[in-house]
């Protein structure tokens, strides 16, 4: 057995040795691809219908955006009014506490000022009955604790110069 000869490869269109090869080569083959395009009508009806699909979706989406966007506002505004109204009432409802009680502390006042006067009158009454006595430690002593028996009490008053 003989080992089979490689038989070398024939010549194709794509291996031509005319092409540039490297860097210089990706320009060209760059603007090849792209001529082409522009050659073909199909090609170019259909990019121009793709690039219209495009821009059709896009414009829907945003409609679609627009809605959604307008739909939350208003549900918003909505929610911002209910808030509104119930600020309202809770602010009538505690103004009118606050007017209960100034109302409440208006009276209060009055017969804190009644009673003070009481106290007033009943201060003067007891000074007035004091110097009718004539004797501070008569009223001294029943502050402290007690009243005198009367034998020291008619004691004193008969001693006493009057």
């Amino acid at each position: 057995m003989t080992a089979a000869q490689p038989t070398p490869m024939a010549s194709t269109s794509d291996m031509r040795s005319d092409r540039p090869t490297g860097p210089a080569a990706a320009p060209e083959a760059r603007a090849r691809r792209w001529a082409g395009f522009g050659d073909n009508p199909m090609q170019t009806v259909l990019a121009a219908a793709v690039v219209g699909l495009l821009i059709f979706s896009f414009t829907a989406l945003d409609n679609k955006i627009d809605n959604v966007e307008t739909r939350l506002n208003a549900r918003i505004d909505a929610l911002d009014n209910k808030i509104d109204n119930v600020e309202t009432k809770l602010n009538a409802r505690i103004d009118a506490l606050d007017n209960k009680i100034d109302n409440v502390e208006t009276r209060l006042n009055a017969r804190i000022d009644a009673l003070d006067n009481k106290i007033d009158e009943i201060n003067l009454k007891l000074t007035a009955l004091i110097a009718a006595l004539g004797t501070a430690e008569t009223v001294d002593a029943a502050v402290e604790g007690g009243l005198p028996d009367a034998e020291t009490a008619g004691a004193e008053t008969a001693g006493a110069p009057g």
